[in-house]
């Protein structure tokens, strides 16, 4: 019994897909432990409470942005924004491929 998948089959795209895994989690892992130790080495020394709270404040919105990049690659890799009359729309890697396929048959 092994625990690694069989990587035998695996796409250019799957191997992205891995590495971009990998290196988000362990950046998560990475910034939350240090921002622990900073913040329990600021309360200790700080005078008043908000440089931790700015300090706090920061590190959760890297954190944010970590875990929207887990979900942008985990997830649906279509989106569109309507602001007013404007609208803005991307399509992911799957969602082109399969449009550009409908397009060479048609």
């Amino acid at each position: 019994m092994t625990l690694l998948p069989d990587t035998t089959g695996w796409t250019a795209r799957d191997w992205r897909r891995m590495v971009g895994i990998v290196f988000l989690g362990a950046g998560g892992i990475a910034c939350t432990a240090i921002a622990w130790f900073a913040l329990t080495v600021l309360a200790a020394k700080s005078p008043g409470p908000w440089p931790v709270a700015y300090f706090a404040y920061g590190c959760l919105v890297l954190i944010g942005i970590v875990l929207t990049g887990l979900s942008a690659i985990l997830g649906r890799r279509t989106f569109r924004l309507k602001v007013g009359g404007n609208t803005v729309e991307s399509v992911g890697e799957d969602a082109a491929d399969r449009i550009r396929a409908a397009a060479e048959q048609a």
